[in-house]
């Protein structure tokens, strides 16, 4: 995904890992991998995700008290990066509209057609995330680990 807001680009690649740039300059500091994977999560779904379901997607494991603090941070993390991107309510949290018609519009324009599939941008993915997808969101992008029970 490639937006532009206030003369500048933001760029969320998940096609060969996770890559967050700001104008061509990778985005770091994160405080954990569930960060940049809750941002990935915000992209992919392209609408607004309720505060209390992205605290019990990344957090499940947690007390709700716990997980909500969890996400409080994380996006007090995500803000000090990419706020002009965020719009962030008490209730919920999305990537701002205009980023998205704007990553639509490159999309769009065939800029990516020459691009191999390995570089496409975000909107070839599926806008639906499975149970797997969301494992690998609670893990920070990792594959759920496996258990003995599991075989």
């Amino acid at each position: 995904m490639l937006a532009r807001k206030m003369d500048t680009s933001l760029e969320i690649r998940l096609f060969g890992g996770l890559r967050v740039a700001v104008d061509g300059a990778p985005v770091t500091g994160f405080m954990s991998a569930k960060v940049p994977a809750l941002l990935a999560y915000l992209a992919v779904t392209g609408r607004g995700q309720r505060r209390d379901d992205l605290a019990g997607l990344l957090w499940g494991e947690m007390p709700d008290v716990d997980a909500k603090n969890n996400l409080r941070q994380a996006l007090a993390n995500l803000r000090r990066s990419l706020e002009p991107w965020l719009i962030i309510t008490r209730e919920e949290v999305a990537l701002d509209p205009e980023t998205m018609l704007a990553a639509n519009a490159h999309a769009a324009a065939g800029e990516d057609a020459r691009r191999p599939r390995s570089q496409q941008p975000l909107q070839s993915l599926p806008a639906q995330t499975g149970s797997a997808d969301a494992g690998r969101l609670r893990n920070g992008g990792r594959a759920p680990a496996r258990s003995a029970t599991d075989s």
